[in-house]
């Protein structure tokens, strides 16, 4: 399951996007698609992917004039984005003063809450 969140530019949690389309209209306006290795799509050339390893999912946040997008990829999935966009992985790296962006765990703890899902629950 791919999952956006718009984040505000002092990492502030503002909407969640679990429609692809609105994920896909999100993510094109980062320059950045989406993808499944199962699937038939491919990542352009040119394009950096930002993938998950193992059989665990990842978080990465992407700029965009607002503040955030925080990408969440299930194991399988890739978000490729522009090589020249400074994107990262949750926990790898901070994204500057005055923003305080989730770690992967809270991402996905606070996603799974609004969804009305227990973390806990989920994770066995």
């Amino acid at each position: 399951m791919v999952a956006v969140v718009l984040f505000d530019r002092a990492g502030g949690w503002r909407d969640t996007l679990l429609c692809e389309q609105r994920i896909a209209d999100a993510l094109r306006g980062v320059g950045a698609t989406h993808g499944c290795d199962a699937g038939a799509d491919a990542p352009a050339a040119g394009l950096r992917v930002l993938q998950p390893t193992d059989d665990d999912a990842g978080v990465y946040y992407l700029p965009r004039a607002e503040g955030w997008l925080g990408v969440l990829c299930d194991a399988g999935e890739w978000v490729a984005v522009p090589a020249a966009l400074a994107s990262f992985a949750a926990g790898a790296q901070e994204p500057g003063p005055g923003t305080a962006l989730p770690s992967q765990d809270d991402f996905i703890a606070h996603l799974l809450s609004l969804m009305g899902e227990d973390a806990e629950e989920d994770a066995s």
